[in-house]
């Protein structure tokens, strides 16, 4: 006999009983092993099933599964011990042993442990779903309503805090190159006073060069990197960070942005959007990516308008706290700019067309 263990959520430690000839079900919905709470989950997300004398994980969702850390789409084998993530749900699949193969989803350890150890153990589940969830995992991509006209602007950060939280030692991880290059800063001072001045201003002005490359390369890989765990479930790590992809285009796409800036703040408003669309569709190039935006924001100045007023809120807000808040609140200003843009997208896709940019 064989079981599903659920690892993660509100259902933490329950066993489900695989009966032979029976398939049992994951999802949101009416499924066998049902996470209404978990917003990530497809009403029927997967489906745990006997063949050939084994059993099959089957994805049933168009954002697809986790199975040892690889994305499904369709059927795949499963062995035991194999850890699988549906939306932001986590289970095992392992041999049933004793009661836990009598039929009834029970938790793990018995009712005997019903009291302190039980108790504890909430504990800690509930503890680290607060502080850090998901440490080595993605997938389960936060689904917004694009629907309606302008942005759900109140979801959308709902669901940057929850991408950050789900891939919180990742997003922690998007401060470190400036805090690399804050170092040399600051040895470069220190060393000022042994070097001739000349010597010591063009070491600061290629480190103030650097420092702006490298925030251009965080935003950008922060926002391929969100576009990744959506569509893929891939978890944001360190390595998200350093990835050199199209990184000419970005670098003049981000610098066209800033430039537009020195006028007055409206010219980036028009071309804000420029930089995920880069990111989504590197075959546009950055003129294409410019023209796309241009055309989106034409038609939804206000909208985007008060979409950049609230990310831009957002990201401040970590200020509160001497600034080490800002740590998380402004990777979930990027999230939520990315979630804005996905949301969006068939309606950027129009604006290019009708912009005559080619896909």
């Amino acid at each position: 006999m064989y079981q599903l263990r659920v690892l993660s959520g509100s259902k933490a430690g329950q066993a489900f009983p695989l009966t032979p000839g029976q398939t049992l079900s994951v999802g949101r919905g009416d499924a066998t092993i049902s996470v209404p709470e978990d917003q990530t989950l497809s009403r029927l997300h997967a489906e745990v099933a006997p063949a050939g004398g084994g059993w099959v994980l089957r994805n049933k969702s168009q954002h697809g599964s986790l199975v040892a850390g690889q994305v499904v789409h369709a059927e795949v084998p499963l062995a035991p011990g194999t850890e699988l993530q549906v939306g932001g749900t986590r289970l095992v699949f392992e041999a049933a042993t004793g009661a836990q193969a009598a039929g009834a989803p029970q938790a793990v350890g018995g009712e005997e442990d019903e009291g302190a150890g039980a108790k504890v153990g909430a504990g800690l589940q509930a503890g680290l779903a607060t502080v850090a969830p998901a440490f080595a995992q993605g997938g389960g991509r936060v689904e917004i309503d694009g629907s309606a006209p302008g942005f759900p602007f109140g979801d959308l950060i709902k669901g940057g805090v929850t991408i950050a939280r789900a891939n919180l030692i990742g997003i922690l991880c998007a401060a470190l190159p400036g805090v690399a290059i804050g170092i040399l800063f600051a040895v470069v001072q220190f060393a000022a006073g042994f070097l001739p001045a000349i010597v010591a201003l063009i070491l600061m002005l290629a480190l103030a060069l650097a420092a702006a490359a490298v925030n251009a390369v965080v935003m950008f890989n922060l926002l391929a990197a969100v576009k990744r765990y959506q569509e893929e479930g891939t978890p944001i790590t360190l390595g998200s960070y350093l990835r050199f992809d199209d990184l000419v285009p970005r670098l003049i796409c981000l610098f066209i942005v800033g430039l537009s800036a020195i006028c007055c703040y409206i010219p980036p408003i028009f071309l804000a959007f420029s930089l995920p669309i880069l990111v989504d569709k590197p075959q546009l190039g950055f003129v294409g990516a410019l023209k796309t935006s241009l055309a989106f924001t034409k038609k939804n100045l206000v909208p985007t308008l008060i979409l950049l007023i609230v990310c831009g809120i957002t990201a401040s807000l970590g200020s509160l706290a001497c600034g080490v808040g800002g740590l998380f609140t402004m990777p979930v200003a990027v999230a939520a700019f990315w979630l804005a843009y996905e949301s969006k997208r068939a309606d950027f896709d129009a604006a290019a067309a009708e912009a005559g940019v080619g896909a």
